[in-house]
């Protein structure tokens, strides 16, 4: 009952510690560093292992400098471990704060190269950049990585450029061109601040001093090394170096202690002094800090988990050389609750069993120093000159496998109990129970639980949508199944229709074929008919020909009759006209005449007056004078008027002379008309013979046309029918196509459905594979 009551404390404080974001990232960024520690680790213990033979063969295969190449690969991982961690954990925490993560581990990295001491040249010193830089490393990604964060989330703080206008990447590069100024400015400002109120450039051992001035007054005895055991291995548990923080203690006490006992020794003395550094390295912290080798060997005996046995044969092999960053930083224990009290308290009973030891002279003082990845077993002896030193390293093992054995065995029962809860979750999700929720808390742990229960969780919401998907798709397919049925009922309509339709339209074909058989026989008549019309046709042609040939010379007579006839309407117009000139100039001399007489009445009127002027002539001659002058005007008169009527008369004489040759002209002309006249008769005699024949004939086309008519109006009575059959049949036709149609969409709707459901089906079917799997 006491088990479970600390199993369930122990889980409870485990799940605390998991929801705290920036401890699981701080873990998370140690284990990334895993691969990266153990090469760095390989080669130190290649460089540094404690056998004269090894060393001398390695001397004699590379020369005196074979180390550097282990050294070069020391000072790639372990040499800046610190710079490594900060990459890894600003990446994680500038991801968690929605920040760029590039700028951020840049900004991160300024930091730190400020933050170092600088040397008397003015260059940053690069000492710290290793496992003693761990501790500020983390502050640093933590703390400037929120700083930024909080700048770059201020809107008016960033420089934005439209899209488009430049790359994307410098887009962004200008939005960070503020906040990173601003950061970088605060981390230099407060480093001068610091410098200048504490008076020290060297803010690493600063910070180390700080926590090591509570205990720079303490004594030699058992009680300094318990608390310099406890220091360390706090400062490791927190991912602190253990070593920078118990550096002041080591140098001012332990380290002095092994030098007087090697002193001592030298002089021909006897060593006093039991706590010294070489004490702690190889019987106190066997395998490293926290003497993780005990831990190792706890974890292959004791765990059930294989690949926990194969971290723990890894383990085992470094941790006879001292190396156990495989353990702290990828077990881990580093913020793990489970092994904090192992961690701390198998050092101390170590420690406590070592000092009895040896002041109990069981086992020899530690006399001699060596090098800190000297094996197991092989460094008790040298440093204390005696195998008992190696019994005793053996002893303090079994001690140390005791006392981390119920701590495996709870880490693995709560990482059950852990892993157990989320698989009772799961084996409810697989029995078909989706109901239930994993527990929030689980949902907010950031380690691998964490990612179980949100991976479990996203795919309990992802079966509950596929199922409820499958339910819908169930529902649809059955809708569709009932489509399907109503489609293939009105499929079966429509093939009913359809073959209806092609018995009628078989029997139209039939009828179509009776007319057209019929439409053959009239065609074979006309035919004959054609024929006879053929033959009345080139009878016809032929009289047409002569017809024609009469009609072009009676067409020249008439030509040359009309010719003729105008000649003659030209004479009557000329004879017109003389007779027109002979009738005026009559009238004129009939004028003349009339005139004359006129002339002769006054004549007779003035000789009668002249003679009784004459008679009187003796009384005054005055008055026969003016008769005479008028009897001479008149004879004037009438010589004019005769010289008139003689004109005229010629006048008439040429108008009659006119007129006679007209007369004879128009004689002439008249007889041609005559001729022609008869000419024109007998041609249209001829004319109307051939007209007769052609008439004849026409009759004869007449009677086969009626004839062809009969036939024709029986043709057409069969065309008639076969275009009404024919309407019948396109109205079959079109039914038909209109039938195929619906048949067709009927049958791409089935076959889409079919498809659909096909598609469905084998979605479902792959997705209860994936879930048998």
């Amino acid at each position: 009952m006491n088990k479970q009551v600390v199993k369930m404390h122990v889980l409870n404080i485990q799940n605390k510690m998991s929801e705290k974001k920036y401890l699981m990232m701080i873990k998370e960024a140690f284990i990334e560093l895993i691969p990266l520690v153990l090469i760095g680790s390989f080669f130190t213990i290649m460089n540094n292992l404690p056998i004269d033979a090894y060393q001398n063969l390695m001397i004699e295969l590379f020369g005196e400098g074979w180390k550097s190449y282990g050294g070069m690969i020391w000072q790639g991982t372990f040499g800046i471990l610190s710079i490594l961690l900060l990459i890894s954990l600003t990446n994680k925490v500038a991801d968690h704060k929605g920040v760029p993560q590039s700028t951020a581990i840049l900004i991160a990295i300024v930091t730190l190269f400020i933050l170092l001491e600088p040397t008397i040249e003015g260059s940053a010193d690069y000492k710290d950049l290793g496992t003693k830089g761990m501790c500020m490393a983390i502050l640093i990604a933590i703390v400037i990585t929120n700083l930024f964060a909080y700048f770059y989330r201020k809107e008016k703080l960033r420089i934005r450029i439209p899209v488009g206008e430049v790359s994307d990447n410098s887009r962004k590069a200008f939005e960070v061109i503020v906040p990173a100024l601003l950061t970088i400015i605060i981390v230099a400002t407060t480093r001068q601040i610091f410098m200048l109120i504490f008076n020290t450039r060297d803010i690493y051992n600063f910070f180390y001093s700080m926590i090591q001035m509570p205990f720079n007054n303490l004594g030699n005895g058992l009680l300094t090394s318990i608390i310099y055991i406890l220091l360390n291995q706090v400062a490791w548990f927190f991912g602190i170096h253990g070593s920078a923080v118990t550096e002041g203690l080591n140098n001012n006490i332990f380290v002095p202690n092994i030098e007087a006992n090697v002193m001592a020794i030298a002089n021909g003395g006897i060593a006093t002094e039991i706590f010294n550094q070489p004490f702690f390295d190889f019987f106190v912290y066997l395998g490293g800090s926290g003497a993780t080798l005990c831990l190792a060997i706890a974890m292959l005996i004791f765990s059930k988990k294989k690949h926990t046995r194969r971290i723990a044969t890894l383990a085992i092999i470094m941790g006879l050389f001292n190396v156990n960053e495989l353990l702290v930083l990828g077990l881990p224990i580093v913020l793990n609750p489970i092994f904090l009290i192992p961690f701390i308290g198998v050092p101390i009973v170590l420690n406590i069993i070592s000092y009895l030891a040896t002041s109990m002279e069981l086992v020899p003082i530690v006399t001699a120093n060596s090098h800190w990845t000297s094996p197991v077993f092989i460094s008790g002896v040298v440093i204390t000159g005696s195998f008992a030193g190696a019994i005793l390293q053996f002893i303090n093992i079994i001690v140390g496998v005791i006392i981390y054995a119920p701590f495996v065995k709870l880490h693995e029962a709560t990482k059950y109990k852990r892993n157990n809860q989320i698989a009772e979750f799961s084996d409810k999700i697989i029995n078909g129970d989706l109901s239930d929720e994993i527990d929030d808390r689980y949902l907010k742990r950031t380690d691998d639980v964490g990612v179980m229960a949100r991976a479990i969780t996203h795919t309990q919401k992802g079966l509950v949508k596929v199922i409820r998907d499958i339910r819908y798709q169930m529902k649809e397919r059955i809708n569709q199944a009932l489509v399907l049925t109503k489609y293939s009922q009105e499929l079966n309509v429509n093939i009913q229709d359809i073959d209806k339709e092609l018995v009628d339209s078989l029997e139209g074909a039939n009828n179509q074929v009776r007319n057209i058989q019929s439409i053959i026989g009239n065609l074979n008549e006309f035919k004959m008919h054609l024929l006879h019309i053929k033959d009345n046709v080139k009878e016809v042609t032929q009289s047409t020909d002569q017809v024609t040939e009469m009609t072009l010379v009676g067409e020249r007579e008439l030509t040359k009759l009309e010719e003729i006839m105008q000649e003659t309407s030209s004479s009557f117009r000329d004879l017109e006209e003389s007779v027109i000139t002979t009738n005026y100039n009559v009238e004129k001399v009939g004028e003349l005449v009339g005139a004359i007489k006129n002339i002769a009445a006054t004549t007779n009127i003035l000789a009668l007056n002249t003679t009784i002027e004459a008679a009187r002539a003796g009384e005054s001659g005055k008055g026969f004078v003016v008769l005479a002058k008028e009897i001479s005007k008149l004879a004037s008169a009438t010589e004019t008027i005769l010289s008139e009527i003689v004109e005229k008369t010629d006048l008439i004489t040429e108008n009659i002379e006119v007129i006679s040759r007209t007369k004879e002209n128009l004689g002439t002309q008249i007889e041609l008309q005559e001729y022609n006249s008869k000419i024109m008769i007998e041609l249209f005699k001829k004319i109307k013979e051939l007209i007769k024949i052609v008439s004849d004939n026409a009759n004869s086309v007449y009677d086969t046309g009626y004839s062809i008519q009969e036939k024709n109006t029986s043709v057409e009575i069969n065309i008639e029918e076969i275009y009404e059959i024919s309407k019948k049949q396109l109205e079959y036709a079109e039914n038909i196509t209109k039938n195929a149609e619906n048949i067709k969409q009927v049958a791409e709707i089935m076959d889409v459905t079919s498809n659909s459901i096909k598609i469905d089906t084998d979605q479902l079917e792959s997705f209860i594979s994936s879930y048998k799997l």
